[in-house]
C-alpha cells in the first residue's frame, strides 16, 4: 500500500494512482461501519481504491480527545483491507477552519477522484457545513448507509461508551476486532514479581479510551509474538492506591525484562472488578484464578 501525505497548503508528497475511488472519514477504531465503507470502495472503485484520513495531530472539532486508534493502527488495517493508497491530511486548526469549498479545492480536487465513498452522516469543512451533495460537483458520490449492531447505529462514540463501561465483548463485536492499546513498557514497583506474577506496565502512545477499572483477559503482543495475558486497569488498591489509573499486564509463560519495548494489548473479556485484598497471598490466589480463566476463555472451543 502506498502512503501519500498532504501538507497544509494542499501539496502532495507523491503522486496518487489513477483512476481512483476514495473513501472519506475519520475512521477512528476502523469499526464494522468503516469496514463496510472500505469494502464498497474496494468493490466499486473504477481502478485503484484508498482512503483519505487524518494524521495524529490536533483533535477534530466535535470529536472526543480520547481515541480508539492511532494513524499507525488505521494504516495497518487499510493495508490488511488491501487498499492501494492511504492519503494523509494534516490534522491542524488551519485545516479545520477551511470552508467546504476551500477544502474541496485544496484537498480533494488535486486527487481527481472518479468516485467518492462516504457514510450517510458524513460532514466536512468549517462548522461541518459540507455534505455529500457538495461533493457531487467534483465526482460521482456513493453514500453508504450507517451499519446497525446491537439495536443501534454503529459509531466510534458508542463503542467508546461500551469500553468505558467495561463491556469489551460488545465493544469488540461492534469494532469487528479486539480493542487494542499500544505503548511502551515502563518500570513499575516490581511487586508482581515478588508473588510470581511479574507485570509489564504500559505507557500508552496516545490518548486511548481507558477501559473501566478492573481485570481483563487479553492477549499481549511483544515483537510480534502473542501471549495470553491478564490485564489490570486501575490504582492497585491492595498495595497502595495510585493517583492515576495504571495499565499493566501479566504475560503467561513470559519472564523477560522489556523496559522501553513496544507492547500491544488486546482486550478480550472483563473478568472482575479491581479489588483490595487483605494480603499479597490472597492477591496471588486470585491472580492464579484469573490466569486460569483467561486460558480457558482463549483455549476452549
Amino acid at each position: 500500500m502506498k502512503t501519500v501525505y498532504f501538507d497544509i497548503n494542499g501539496k502532495l508528497s507523491d503522486e496518487v494512482p489513477s483512476p481512483l475511488g476514495l473513501a472519506l472519514g475519520y475512521f477512528d477504531g476502523m469499526h464494522r461501519g468503516h469496514q463496510l465503507l472500505l469494502s464498497k470502495a474496494r468493490y466499486y472503485s473504477p481502478g485503484y481504491y484508498g482512503a483519505l484520513l487524518f494524521d495524529d495531530g490536533e483533535t477534530l472539532p466535535g470529536k472526543e480527545k480520547e481515541i480508539l486508534s492511532t494513524l499507525s493502527q488505521k494504516l495497518s488495517y487499510l493495508n490488511f483491507a488491501q487498499a492501494d493508497v492511504a492519503i494523509i491530511l494534516p490534522s491542524r486548526k488551519e485545516l479545520f477552519d477551511l470552508s467546504k469549498e476551500e477544502f474541496i479545492k485544496r484537498f480533494l480536487s488535486p486527487l481527481k477522484p472518479k468516485v467518492l465513498f462516504v457514510g450517510e452522516n458524513f460532514r466536512f469543512g468549517k462548522g461541518a457545513k459540507g455534505e455529500a451533495l457538495d461533493l457531487k460537483k467534483l465526482s460521482e458520490v456513493l453514500q453508504v448507509p450507517l451499519m446497525e449492531g446491537g439495536g443501534s447505529k454503529i459509531s466510534s462514540s458508542r463503542i467508546k461508551s461500551f469500553i468505558k463501561d467495561g463491556d469489551m465483548e460488545m465493544a469488540n463485536w461492534l469494532l469487528g476486532h479486539p480493542y487494542q492499546m499500544v505503548g511502551h513498557v515502563i518500570e513499575g514497583f516490581h511487586l508482581g514479581r515478588t508473588i510470581g506474577f511479574p507485570t509489564a506496565n504500559l505507557k500508552p502512545d496516545a490518548d486511548f479510551v481507558l477501559p473501566k477499572a478492573g481485570v481483563y483477559a487479553g492477549i499481549a503482543y511483544h515483537h510480534g509474538k502473542p501471549y495470553f495475558s491478564i490485564i489490570n486497569v486501575g490504582i492497585n488498591p491492595t498495595v497502595g492506591k495510585l493517583k492515576e489509573p495504571r495499565i499493566e499486564a501479566h504475560l503467561a509463560d513470559f519472564d523477560e525484562e522489556i523496559y522501553g519495548d513496544t507492547l500491544y494489548l488486546y482486550f478480550g473479556y472483563r473478568l472482575r472488578d479491581e479489588t483490595k485484598f487483605a494480603s499479597l497471598e490472597e492477591l496471588k490466589a486470585q491472580l492464579e484464578k484469573d490466569l486460569a480463566k483467561t486460558l480457558e476463555l482463549y483455549t476452549t472451543d
